[in-house]
This record gives structure tokens, C-alpha cells and sequence, in this order.
């Protein structure tokens, strides 16, 4: 059965940079494990990252605890307590 010549494509979620700054999560591994960052705060500082939206900051956190560069779901950030 023919779709008209529509085609529909999947493609898997690939979540691999600060698209503010557009740094990989690799590189800043590499720096990380280069200079022992280990911190978000560390890595903000070096790459101005996670100062715009925000939004690679989960990522980023993961990627320090986890080592993972790629990621294929989303991540939400944590709930911090009020005041901090």
C-alpha cells in the first residue's frame, strides 16, 4: 500500500550539548576528568553553561555522576528546597 510518496521517519532522541553555548557533554567530561571538576558550578564557570536556560543542567549533573554523554530521554531538573 502506497502512502502518497509521505514518508514518516523516526528518529531517536539524541540530547548531546548546552544548546546555549553549544558544548557537548563530552567535552566537558574530558574537562571534568582533566581539571577534576565536579560540580555543575565548576563546569557554568568554565563553559558558561547552564546560565541561560538552564536546561542542560540535569544533563550535566548526570553526566558527573553517571559518565553517560548521550542521552535519549528527557531529564527535569530537581526540585530544590526554597531559599537555596
Amino acid at each position: 500500500m502506497s502512502n502518497g510518496g509521505n514518508s514518516c521517519t523516526w528518529h531517536s532522541l539524541r540530547i548531546d550539548r548546552c544548546v546555549c553555548v553549544d558544548v557537548t557533554f563530552a567535552q566537558m567530561r574530558a574537562f571534568a576528568d582533566d581539571r577534576g571538576a565536579a560540580d555543575v558550578a565548576q563546569l557554568r564557570s568554565a563553559f558558561g553553561c547552564a546560565e541561560n536556560c538552564g536546561l542542560c543542567e540535569p544533563y550535566i549533573e548526570r553526566m558527573l555522576e553517571s559518565r553517560t554523554v548521550i542521552f535519549n530521554s528527557v531529564l527535569t531538573p530537581r526540585m530544590l528546597p526554597r531559599g537555596t
